[in-house]
């Protein structure tokens, strides 16, 4: 039952039809223990949630733990007459229970519309509010200072730097590095080759093989998205410090990540900075109908045979790493 809903970024990018492939997943059988007893999960919802590319529409969370990303989100909107969340069940009879610790959106109204927009294509049968939930996974609520019982850590509660999951930051940071050294992987092999071409046209000819090469580096250029890889790796590290700014006590791993996650984000941001130099190398190249057109004449046939190869080479590696990346992001989905 873990969600693959990791943070409001993933949402707002991705937009709803993720959010309703991720409940799909998470809500397609029953959430019960060995002894058939349904096990407590945590939810929270919004009736009218922010997508970037559409008009306010639901979103629904459910999951055994509320990943670190979204507690600061929580924290703006969790007096929001939209918004709920707690503790929830899914038993065999595919009820989903939900029992409301926090926001003023535990009302049947609101209720009507995430069911409307976000589970008509679920296995749920149906959603209803419940006063509590019995489980043996249940948490232990919390009481905020209005004396309403509040089982969501939010990053203001005084709670929440004692009880902060290192671990789950260290493995969200862990992913990061991952997906930064495949893009690496991906994009310097490409730079490396192509850049030399296009800084000294007057002693290269543009051959079929170079004009092939440009083509799918292009390609593979703009599936790897560096700026979303840049931006999500700095949330995670505005987020983390935004929570471990009054603590002293962070252990040596997550420090070393915090660290690693800094030189990850200058190393991707500066491969994205060499994108103007390599996509005016692309058209200059692209725009080349046969090499005897090129404005710049074929210097020898030996120098042609010497860098053949080498683009030959380069291109069918390329293609490797762009089929490994390909692989590597099926993994994330």
């Amino acid at each position: 039952m873990k969600s693959k809903l990791k943070s409001p970024d993933v949402a707002k990018t991705k937009g709803m039809t993720h959010v309703q492939k991720c409940l799909k997943k998470v809500l397609m059988q029953p959430n019960i223990d060995e002894a058939g007893t349904p096990v407590a999960l945590k939810f929270f919802y919004h009736s009218k949630y922010e997508y970037s590319s559409t008009a306010t529409q639901p979103i629904l969370f459910v999951g055994l733990e509320i990943p670190s990303l979204w507690k600061k989100w929580i924290k703006t909107v969790k007096t929001s007459t939209e918004f709920a969340a707690g503790n929830c069940i899914l038993g065999k009879d595919m009820i989903l229970k939900l029992e409301v610790k926090l926001g003023k959106g535990g009302k049947n109204s609101v209720l009507k519309q995430i069911k409307k927009g976000l589970l008509k294509k679920t296995a749920i049968k149906n959603v209803i509010f419940v006063d509590s939930v019995v489980s043996s996974n249940e948490v232990e609520p919390t009481t905020d200072e209005e004396g309403k019982e509040n089982s969501i850590e939010t990053p203001d509660s005084d709670s929440s730097l004692e009880n902060m999951n290192y671990s789950e930051f260290t493995l969200e940071a862990e992913k990061l590095l991952s997906e930064s050294n495949v893009i690496k992987e991906v994009i310097q092999p490409i730079l490396d080759t192509l850049l030399p071409v296009f800084a000294d046209e007057s002693a290269q000819i543009i051959t079929d093989d170079i004009i092939e090469t440009a083509q799918s580096s292009l390609l593979i250029w703009n599936d790897v998205d560096k700026a979303q890889y840049i931006k999500d790796a700095s949330s995670w590290l505005e987020n983390v410090e935004d929570v471990l700014a009054n603590d002293s006590g962070i252990p040596t791993e997550l420090s070393t990540a915090i660290e690693n996650i800094k030189a990850a984000i200058d190393t991707i941001t500066d491969l994205n900075d060499k994108e103007p130099i390599f996509l005016e190398g692309c058209t200059k190249v692209l725009s080349v109908g046969t090499p005897l057109n090129f404005d710049v004449p074929p210097v020898s046939d030996d120098h042609v045979s010497a860098i053949e190869p080498g683009f030959t080479k380069v291109a069918k590696k390329a293609k490797e790493i762009a089929d490994a990346y390909d692989s590597f992001k099926s993994s994330l989905s």
